[in-house]
């Protein structure tokens, strides 16, 4: 960054950024002596934040960014589902704690539910006559819901991996 102007309370800076993509966010570390600080869009902090993400974030509407749904869409019989409350398909990924299946849900309880639970109710889902599944999210969070996703890069550890995530998306009806 280059110092571009003070006053009696300031220094002004300034830095040309040309992103690799098409959107970005970013951060400031800033370093006196010995002293080091990041300050992100949540405050400023003496630890490096983890993980990525949450730093000030730039995000406008690209022409890629107008989606137009495929012809698919408009004649299929969609399913939604809250993985953590559909089937326990992997017990050894379940959350400590994990409620007994079909107990009463709670604002904070777990049930264990997984990706591996979707796929493999897929064929019960297709005699339904379901043919798109629509997930509430999968990205790691504290919460049963996962609303408040914490690394939108990374499916939630108990509900599985990007592998089995793959593994569903890949599933066709018959």
């Amino acid at each position: 960054m280059e110092k571009i102007a003070s006053d009696g309370l300031f220094d002004y800076w300034e830095c040309e950024v040309k992103p690799e993509r098409k959107r970005f966010s970013y951060g400031f570390k800033m370093e006196s002596g010995g002293d080091r600080v990041w300050m992100i869009e949540s405050g400023i902090f003496g630890e490096e934040p983890y993980p990525p993400g949450g730093y000030y974030e730039m995000p406008f509407i690209h022409e890629i960014d107008i989606f137009t749904p495929p012809e698919w869409t408009k004649s299929a019989v969609f399913y939604q589902i809250m993985p953590d409350r559909f089937a326990n398909g992997d017990p050894s990924n379940d959350p400590e704690g994990t409620l007994p299946w079909g107990g009463t849900p709670t604002r904070e309880g777990h049930f264990g539910g997984d990706l591996q639970g979707i796929v493999d109710r897929l064929d019960y889902l297709t005699e339904l006559g379901v043919t798109a599944v629509y997930l509430t999210p999968v990205f790691e969070a504290p919460s049963n819901h996962k609303y408040d996703t914490i690394d939108y890069r990374k499916v939630d550890p108990h509900f599985g991996d990007a592998k089995t995530l793959k593994k569903a998306g890949r599933r066709r009806t018959r």
